[in-house]
């Protein structure tokens, strides 16, 4: 008896482990899925863009170098970018050198992430005991409703100064946010809600 017990126990593990394998695996062949990617390249489009508004009074008619040594980021090519584009939008020229350059902007990075968060109604992952056997799985997640939620945040900073290393202008926190969520209904799901980094048109 104890051990036709023990034999459904563990096939009702295995099915259960299995069913939670597939239910957490993540849908890419590359190290971060493309919304992870998006979400933290569209907060940092909007962080920089947040200098649009005295950007023009700064970089017009200047000839502008974009330093960025103080972006220890992976996402640092895409953030430079964005500023050397800001610059040109504002009326400044890029300069290959601070030499070469009447001004230089230092861009600093506080921080360019991703933020996860989730609430739902049922019940959260259980650990699952088997008798005599080392064996680790759960039952998974069991929820009437569940959102999840990912944002992308980035806050920068720029300081400008001159060719002599005179200060000339300093922007405040510059932020940037979007969001992507999902919902599941009845243990079904999860369902794409609402986003702002995907066109309206794209297939979800």
């Amino acid at each position: 008896m104890f051990q036709r017990t023990t034999v459904i126990v563990l096939c009702v593990a295995g099915l259960v482990s299995l069913n939670g394998c597939l239910g957490g695996i993540r849908k890419t062949t590359t190290p971060k899925t493309a919304t992870e990617q998006l979400l933290v390249s569209t907060a940092i489009q909007r962080a920089v863009d947040e200098f649009k508004g005295s950007a023009s009074q700064v970089f017009n008619g200047k000839k502008v170098f974009v330093a960025s040594n103080y972006m220890e980021d992976e996402r640092k090519p895409f953030a430079e970018s964005a500023m050397r584009d800001l610059v040109i939008e504002a009326g400044g020229m890029l300069a290959g050198t601070a030499e070469a350059a009447d001004l230089v902007a230092e861009v600093r990075t506080a921080a360019s992430g991703l933020k996860d968060s989730g609430f739902g109604f049922g019940l959260p992952e259980l650990p699952l005991p088997v008798p005599n056997s080392s064996l680790n799985t759960v039952i998974p997640a069991l929820y009437l409703f569940y959102r999840d939620k990912q944002e992308g945040w980035a806050k920068f900073r720029v300081w400008v100064r001159n060719a002599s290393g005179d200060y000339v202008a300093k922007s405040g926190d510059l932020w940037g946010h979007s969001y992507y969520s999902q919902w599941t209904f009845f243990a079904i799901g999860p369902f794409d809600w609402s986003n702002d980094i995907y066109p309206e048109d794209a297939p979800m």
